[in-house]
């Protein structure tokens, strides 16, 4: 017994005689490669380190995206519009209405683009400038003396040469059942210097059902 304990004593004076062992500090990165090298070999885990690198690019590319999208447009674009272009569109939009109400359907039919996409708020569906002037010819010869007025109109710009205008119109002296009020939006293009309409879209609100 009393050997044992002398066993037992002299290993606990060897142990306690031995040098600490040094402290390192652990790198996840190195350790996390030399786990891959372990497990897939050396050719293979570099395959998987580039997968892993490549999905993390695409993952900050995806976030960045998001984040432009969900940033107001003011940012993208710029808190000011441009006063000049601000102006011209208030201008265009007065000179449309005035050329409506003098029944001047060429120029009416000459503010939009060559290309333009409309769609009335009767349902009918409309493509291309000489299209929309055969349109508003047609409109005029049913009914004279048509009057539009716009309302509440503003102006957003979504890039320097793309704007967005809303408001309210009203047209008098329709043949009784057609729409006479609703809203509009309309998307602009600045092209070659001018600003075309490229759609329109003269809405009329749904009407609840009467109880």
């Amino acid at each position: 017994m009393s050997r044992t304990i002398e066993a037992i004593m002299a290993h606990l004076v060897r142990a306690a005689e031995q040098p600490v062992a040094p402290t390192y500090k652990i790198n996840p990165i190195a350790c996390c490669q030399t786990r891959l090298k372990t497990i897939f070999g050396n050719a293979q885990w570099k395959v998987r380190l580039e997968k892993i690198e490549s999905t993390r690019k695409r993952l900050i590319s995806t976030a960045g995206i998001l984040i432009l999208l969900v940033l107001p447009q003011g940012a993208l674009a710029g808190d000011k519009a441009n006063p000049g272009d601000e102006k011209a569109l208030q201008e265009q939009n007065e000179a449309f209405v005035a050329a409506f109400n003098r029944g001047d359907i060429k120029a009416v039919a000459e503010a939009y683009a060559p290309d333009a996409d409309f769609l009335s708020a009767q349902g009918q569906r409309v493509k291309g400038r000489d299209a929309l002037e055969k349109y508003f010819a047609k409109r005029f010869a049913e009914s004279k003396g048509l009057k539009l007025q716009h309302s509440d109109s503003s102006i957003r710009f979504l890039k320097p040469d793309v704007a967005i205008a809303d408001g309210t119109w009203e047209i008098t002296g329709r043949p009784e059942g057609n729409p006479a009020r609703g809203h509009y939006t309309a998307i602009l293009m600045k092209r070659d210097g001018q600003w075309l309409i490229v759609y329109d879209r003269p809405m009329v609100p749904v009407q609840p059902p009467k109880p």
